[in-house]
C-alpha cells in the first residue's frame, strides 16, 4: 500500500519536473540567437 502511493507521488513529481523543466529550456531557447559573430572565430 504505501509502495502504490510512493509511485502515485513520484509519477505526479516527475510529471511536474518535466514540464517545469520544457517550460525554463523553451523559455531559455527564446533568448537565444541563431547565428555568430565575427568574435566566436
Amino acid at each position: 500500500m504505501l509502495e502504490e502511493a510512493n509511485d502515485r507521488v513520484a509519477a505526479i513529481l516527475r510529471r511536474h519536473t518535466d514540464n517545469l523543466l520544457s517550460q525554463v529550456l523553451h523559455t531559455a531557447s527564446m533568448g537565444m540567437r541563431n547565428g555568430f559573430a565575427r568574435s566566436d572565430a
